[in-house]
């Protein structure tokens, strides 16, 4: 399946799935028999989340559709041996990150340009109510202050704080996209908020 066929214009997916994410790791066998149905209905499901979470790690979004699109075509290339430890969901992460890491080296050896991280999902603690148009300036001005924060944070509590509220993943796919223990995703998970929350003035909730 060429590159054409997984990603579009646009890079984002053809058409939306009903698939869950968690109910995807029946497809790992037809996908290992050659089914490109089955692979497209995963990229489907997952390829729009999975752009998001490369475009916060790169802050680029052309660099992020590439990694995402890249992580499929080695899928596909080598899907009679495919083997997702973990699961669909968290071997997928798991890949877009090591090849967004990769891409970031390689961005920095040639001095073109530094990480951004972006994430302006709500973060425990901190949601906030659905804003009169008035207040919409001010709403967006707190925003940007807790990105400014959040960029301030070390890189491993960063990814996991992203990985949990942004994108929903578990505890334990935590830990498996991080290559870390579970207790060790909780600790970057409680001290990224609390550390957040030290970082932010007065008067942002």
């Amino acid at each position: 399946m060429s590159h054409h066929a997984i990603v579009t214009d646009t890079g984002e997916p053809s058409d939306s799935s009903s698939a869950s994410p968690r109910d995807l790791d029946a497809y790992v066998a037809r996908i290992r028999a050659g089914d490109d149905r089955a692979f497209e209905l995963v990229y489907r499901a997952l390829a729009e989340e999975l752009i998001n979470f490369a475009v916060s790690l790169l802050g680029d979004m052309a660099a992020a559709r590439d990694v995402v699109g890249d992580v499929f075509i080695d899928v596909w290339t080598r899907h009679a041996s495919w083997a997702p430890q973990g699961g669909i969901h968290a071997y997928l992460f798991l890949a877009v990150r090591h090849r967004a890491i990769n891409a970031l080296r390689d961005r920095r050896r040639h001095d073109r340009a530094h990480r951004v991280i972006a994430f302006t999902d709500e973060i425990p603690g901190m949601a906030a109510p659905a804003l009169p148009a008035d207040r919409a300036l001010d709403r967006a001005e707190q925003i940007n202050v807790v990105l400014q924060a959040l960029a301030r944070l070390p890189e491993a509590r960063r990814t996991a704080m992203t990985l949990r509220w942004r994108h929903g993943l578990s505890i334990a796919e935590i830990a498996e996209v991080m290559g870390i223990h579970q207790d060790a995703a909780k600790q970057h998970l409680s001290r990224g908020l609390r550390t957040l929350k030290e970082l932010l003035p007065d008067g942002i909730e």
